[in-house]
């Protein structure tokens, strides 16, 4: 009878062990992690603190170095960054003066800077065309004797400028329509009267024989009378 109470006595002991055990596993693995959770919270902690102290120390090197004299290569390189700016402020002054020159040109020149331009470039094209107009009088009289040409007969004589015809042969004509006449001074003029904007005067440009072009000007737009005077 002894027997079986001792066993019985054993099983409730194994039945009490086999219970007891994994809830002080669990409560021992849960202080572990526990501790462990501490431990990690502390180092994050001293890292972080770790972290602004090396921030701190790194600003304090940096003003030391710069508290240092400069070594000849970094005076160098020093120069050459502010030659560097210079040079793209210049850049930057260049832009802003070419923005403001292409808003120019897109609003479009003035009447009276656009007049001026056109007469400058017509007495330049007159010189040019007066100058060559001997050689292409020459030209024409091999080919058809002694007859005066019209100055459009003229104009497949005239040298080439630039690889393009010669400015002017179709804006001016001569004086006399029936051709230039031995000892006339003045031989060509501008085809057409070109009046100012304001409409209070009238041009036109004149070539003569040794290769001078002028502009002249008439408020009423008659250019007879100078024409006269000057042909001889």
């Amino acid at each position: 009878m002894i027997m079986p109470k001792l066993g019985a006595g054993i099983v409730c002991a194994l039945v009490i062990v086999s219970v007891v055990s994994p809830l002080a596993l669990q409560r021992s693995a849960a202080s572990k992690l526990r501790k462990l959770n501490e431990s990690l919270a502390q180092q994050a902690g001293q890292l972080t603190q770790l972290s602004v102290e090396n921030e701190h120390l790194s600003r304090l090197a940096d003003a030391a170095k710069l508290a240092q004299p400069l070594s000849t290569d970094q005076i160098n390189e020093l120069l050459k960054l502010r030659n560097e700016i210079d040079r793209l402020r210049g850049e930057t002054n260049g832009i802003q003066k070419l923005r403001a020159e292409n808003r120019r040109l897109k609003l479009g020149p003035t009447a009276p800077e656009f007049e001026a331009e056109l007469s400058a470039q017509t007495i330049e094209a007159m010189k040019r065309v007066s100058l060559e107009l001997p050689n292409a009088l020459q030209k024409f009289a091999r080919e058809h004797g002694d007859r005066n040409p019209n100055f459009s007969e003229l104009r497949n004589y005239f040298p080439a400028f630039e690889g393009r015809r010669m400015p002017g042969l179709h804006t001016f004509n001569f004086v006399r329509d029936e051709g230039p006449r031995p000892g006339d001074a003045l031989i060509l003029c501008e085809e057409s009267t070109r009046w100012q904007s304001d409409g209070k005067a009238a041009k036109k440009v004149y070539g003569f024989t040794d290769g001078t072009a002028v502009e002249v000007t008439s408020e009423d737009g008659d250019f007879a009378a100078w024409e006269k005077q000057h042909l001889n």
